[in-house]
């Protein structure tokens, strides 16, 4: 096939593809909604917002109050240590010191192992407890906003708010009488309760005190239930 034949072929099917992209177009309606304008005025977002910080202000002072332990353990590690090396101390007393110096050094040790393991476990939990709130956000506004489309006849819905890779906007311009974003943030607004109840407190349970040879047990606040 020559050139300019393949030329031809070419034009003709994209003429066909416009043709047929421009039949399916005036026939289909598209909707315009602007997700995180949605997201940001849902109340919900507010509400959920609110109590992911009171959960990590409770783990955050619970650490800080592990981390206080540590520190006066490591202050006690120091005194055993400076006791062992005491020349004045009979040869049984300086055993005992030693003794209470390697004590000492475990129960410092534990005490690390266990913020450490406290701060991984509570930083999941955090991540987990954001993702389910804003998917169980996000889908209320998904179904809102099919409701909306199927009401008012629109066959597609499509994220105004959506970037590139280049972090660059998807779309540029759209019929403004097609933008959906405040009916449903209204709709989803309408059952936001006059004086919103305050979260419930998180409760941080008290620090054990730390136990001899090892890290003490790790009550850990419990996750806020959705």
């Amino acid at each position: 096939m020559s050139a300019l034949k393949k030329s031809w072929t070419a034009l003709l099917f994209c003429g066909a593809v416009v043709a047929a992209l421009s039949g399916f177009c005036a026939e289909q309606r598209i909707a315009v909604i602007n997700m995180e304008l949605v997201f940001r005025e849902y109340y919900k977002s507010r509400v959920a917002e609110e109590a992911i910080k009171q959960q990590a202000e409770s783990y955050r002072n619970y650490l800080v109050r592990l981390q206080e332990q540590y520190n006066e353990l490591v202050k006690a590690e120091r005194t055993a240590k400076s006791n062992a090396l005491n020349y004045a101390l009979s040869a049984e007393q300086k055993v005992a010191a030693q003794q209470a110096a390697e004590q000492a050094e475990a129960m410092v040790r534990g005490k690390q192992a266990e913020i450490e393991l406290y701060a991984k476990e509570r930083g999941a939990d955090m991540r987990k407890l954001e993702e389910a709130k804003r998917n169980e956000i996000v889908e209320e506004i998904h179904k809102e906003a099919e409701r909306r489309a199927l009401a008012e006849g629109f066959s597609f819905v499509v994220d105004c708010s959506a970037r590139s890779s280049s972090a660059q906007p998807l779309f540029l311009i759209w019929p403004k009488e097609n933008d959906i974003s405040q009916e449903v943030i209204r709709e989803l607004n309408r059952t936001r309760p006059v004086e919103n109840a305050a979260p419930s407190a998180v409760t941080t349970p008290p620090v054990p005190a730390p136990q001899p040879g090892g890290a003490a047990g790790n009550t850990a606040p419990s996750a806020l239930v959705k």
